[in-house]
């Protein structure tokens, strides 16, 4: 069976069915009432997300956070924890942004694409 892995942020992710989807926060804190399964190693630290909003530019944080979040071990034994986790469901990969903005999420996105060959696509 093959298992799709997604992006989304938590306001669109709340409404998923969960017998379809495994809903993955990779948030340092998660919002009330989250239910889903949480990865904070996948998530930037107190220090990036501190730092971006006082003004470092997005290029800055891309390369801080793929220092810090995206190893090929890192992600490859999150990737495989959360497939002995998906019976069959797809994987959503949840953070606060809405997919307008500038976001982690889309550089884990590439960074699975790339590495690992999945298609990972923002859920709409």
């Amino acid at each position: 069976m093959v298992v799709n892995v997604f992006t989304s942020c938590f306001k669109k992710a709340s409404s998923l069915d969960s017998s379809k989807y495994l809903v993955v926060s990779i948030s340092r804190f998660n919002p009330r009432g989250f239910n889903g399964v949480s990865l904070k190693s996948l998530a930037p630290s107190r220090q990036l997300l501190s730092a971006y909003k006082k003004g470092i530019s997005w290029e800055e944080y891309a390369k801080r956070y793929h220092l810090e979040c995206l190893s090929s071990s890192i992600v490859k034994v999150a990737l495989k924890s959360l497939l002995s986790l998906t019976h069959g469901r797809d994987i959503v990969l949840c953070c606060y942004e809405s997919p307008s903005m500038n976001c982690h999420r889309f550089l884990l996105a590439d960074f699975i694409q790339e590495r690992f060959g999945y298609n990972v696509r923002e859920l709409v």
